[in-house]
């Protein structure tokens, strides 16, 4: 496809308009009409597409030749939360147009990992909380000391999942343990929060920062450590 470009699916607007939002690579996020018109029904929050794009100096712009790469296969009730968290989060936070390359890099690459993790349920879900903190931060928000390290973990952790034939430099199960403490996962929320509550949209983020605390209720072996 010449000159197509990665994007992915933040929200839908079905069926209210023939219309949805798309964070690109280089484009940033976009309102796209999908053309042909029923291909966009094709189109869930979460899926990873390739496209043409026509019309970005304009206002109405049509993405064309869409091919589907990737569609979000969340099984169970945190995954699906923690998903509708982060597209949430870009398309209220994140300005239109602005070119966001890290931004879709981190979010595509955290896709991959958490679909392809064996870590266990806790482990994983102190990760999802980090990376909602990574998300924040390359959103222009500046982390405490304390949450530093975590985010460098993160970090790395996303850096070397991209070969999985590498054996880590580090035993993350061993890494992550400080993260899925109650106390830790608290605080974490509460930084989450207070970020959302500084930005002028973030009251329309409805999945905020009581979502791991939601969590620990639920019935599926992911109750953080005491």
């Amino acid at each position: 496809m010449h000159n197509a470009q990665l994007g992915l699916v933040l929200k839908r607007f079905y069926p209210r308009k023939q219309a949805l939002s798309v964070l690109f690579a280089n484009h940033g996020k976009q309102t796209i009409i999908a053309d042909p018109l029923p291909m966009g029904q094709r189109l869930w929050p979460g899926t990873i597409i390739a496209c043409s794009l026509d019309g970005l100096d304009k206002p109405v712009v049509f993405a064309r030749d869409i091919e589907l790469l990737a569609v979000p296969l969340q099984q169970d009730l945190q995954s699906i939360s923690w998903l509708h968290q982060m597209l949430e989060l870009c398309y209220y936070l994140l300005p239109p147009s602005a070119p966001a390359e890290e931004v879709f890099s981190m979010l595509y690459r955290s896709f991959s990992l958490f679909s392809k993790t064996r870590l266990p349920k806790q482990d994983v879900h102190a990760l999802r909380q980090l990376c909602r903190g990574k998300l924040l931060t390359l959103l222009d928000f500046h982390p405490e000391p304390w949450l530093k390290p975590g985010l460098e973990l993160f970090t790395q952790c996303l850096r070397e999942s991209v070969d999985f034939k590498v054996p880590p430099a580090v035993d993350w199960q061993q890494q992550i343990q400080p993260w899925t403490l109650v106390d830790r996962l608290a605080r974490l929320d509460a930084w989450i929060m207070h970020c959302l509550q500084c930005h002028p949209q973030g009251r329309l983020v409805r999945a905020h920062a009581g979502a791991s605390s939601q969590m620990r209720k639920e019935k599926d072996g992911t109750t953080p450590r005491q």
